[in-house]
């Protein structure tokens, strides 16, 4: 190495020395120090988390779905919903060499970490509640839980958390008192109907060859029509 060649190497070094010790003097981490971090967005702003320990779908304070992470920011812990797609995290975390925690979907409380149906139910009262079944943390495989959120919500937070879309079912009640499964999503109309001896509502489907007679009412009917596919 000729002396030109170590002279600049020499003031290099010491420009490199110079900037740790004013780093340090400012009790920030030098540039090359710096950890790697997973950025996502927060409100007008961002967050760099350079640990997740959750990540959990789950309803906003205005019952919105959200995806809510949690972590270290630097010496402290954070959280946050973010808008930040979860494929993005996904990406960002394995650039920078960062292990992510199973996305959990949080529901009443329960962590679920598979769901694989929500079953729209009405009441005796005509309120609407959701039977979800699936995998929770703290009860194991088939769990089974009413919820008040539509099936509809149930679906959106599981696609937040990236899972597969859960089968999903209307049960109404045949005229003779027997439980009625059916596929939303095949449904084309609800009609009522009357005779001199009984009421019904006659259930037409987009095929034409499933069509059935059900005890609700066609408003009922209809209600859970919306709350199976809101938002679709």
């Amino acid at each position: 190495m000729n002396d030109e060649l170590r002279q600049a190497f020499d003031r290099l070094d010491r420009a490199l020395q110079d900037a740790r010790a004013a780093c340090a003097a400012a009790g920030v981490p030098c540039p090359e120090e710096e950890k790697p971090t997973v950025t996502v967005a927060h409100g007008t702003g961002t967050m760099r988390f350079d640990r997740l320990t959750a990540i959990t779908a789950r309803l906003t304070l205005d019952n919105k779905p959200g995806l809510f992470v949690t972590g270290t920011v630097g010496a402290t812990d954070g959280a946050t919903f973010t808008t930040t797609p979860l494929a993005d995290i996904r990406k960002q975390a394995a650039e920078a060499g960062i292990e992510l925690p199973e996305v959990t979907v949080n529901i009443d409380s329960y962590r679920w970490t598979a769901i694989e149906r929500a079953d729209c139910h009405v009441c005796d009262d005509g309120s609407l509640l959701t039977g979800i079944i699936g995998v929770a943390e703290r009860y194991g495989e088939h769990t089974i839980h009413t919820s008040t959120l539509t099936p509809a919500q149930v679906l959106a937070l599981c696609a937040l958390a990236g899972w597969p879309k859960p089968e999903v079912r209307m049960v109404l009640t045949y005229c003779d008192g027997e439980p009625c499964e059916i596929d939303p999503a095949s449904v084309e109309s609800a009609l009522k109907y009357m005779n001199a001896c009984s009421r019904y509502t006659h259930v037409w489907t987009k095929s034409g060859h499933v069509n059935v007679d059900v005890r609700e009412p066609v408003a009922v009917v209809e209600a859970m029509l919306a709350a199976c596919k809101e938002g679709e």
